[in-house]
């Protein structure tokens, strides 16, 4: 799940208007038509019932809506987490441990992701190296305990690493060492 998708689709929720949404996400009206379609596509319901005078959330979009202002309450709380970090003078080295069963298809494309992401925050955070580790799920549970771990990629259906616990979705979370919260 695209996290910029699933801003759209709490915007939409908040505004019920895709003309509001697209003001204040200064993206076109089709954009936004675009981006909550593949979110559907992507999860298999409907989540707005759309006309061409008004917007409404359908039962699952409701239900939905929890989740998706988690995830980016989540998202938040990472950058916020990594900025902390990193302005700290003693702390210059960011562990991120990736689970290295994590299942995406195809494989590529989560280092693809993982690259682009650490590329665009050394772009903000010049001084801050970030290391990579790769490890099976019951190590990174214990690196995110003792600290040698400072966040965490997993995927929360095979591995329950972490307290947040997202039923019914495929996506993958970030965790934090508790040492940082």
């Amino acid at each position: 799940m695209e996290l910029k998708s699933i801003r759209v689709f709490v915007q939409t929720a908040k505004y019920l208007n895709f003309s509001r949404v697209a003001e204040t996400l200064f993206l076109s009206q089709s954009s936004v038509s675009k981006y909550i379609s593949s979110l559907e596509d992507e999860i298999g319901q409907k989540l707005l019932v759309r006309d061409t005078k008004s917007v409404k959330l359908t039962d699952y979009g409701m239900r939905f809506l929890p989740y998706a202002e988690r995830m980016l309450h989540e998202e938040d709380r990472a950058l916020q987490f990594i900025h902390q970090k990193c302005t700290h003078e003693r702390e210059q080295t960011l562990m991120l441990g990736i689970n290295a069963e994590l299942q995406i298809s195809p494989p590529n494309l989560l280092l693809f992701h993982v690259i682009r992401s650490i590329k665009e925050f050394r772009e903000g955070e010049p001084d801050c190296e970030v290391q990579l580790r790769f490890c099976p799920a019951d190590e990174i549970q214990r690196g995110l305990q003792d600290g040698s771990l400072d966040l965490a990629l997993v995927d929360i259906n095979t591995n329950r690493v972490g307290e947040k616990i997202y039923p019914h979705t495929e996506f993958v979370e970030l965790d934090y060492s508790p040492n940082y919260l």
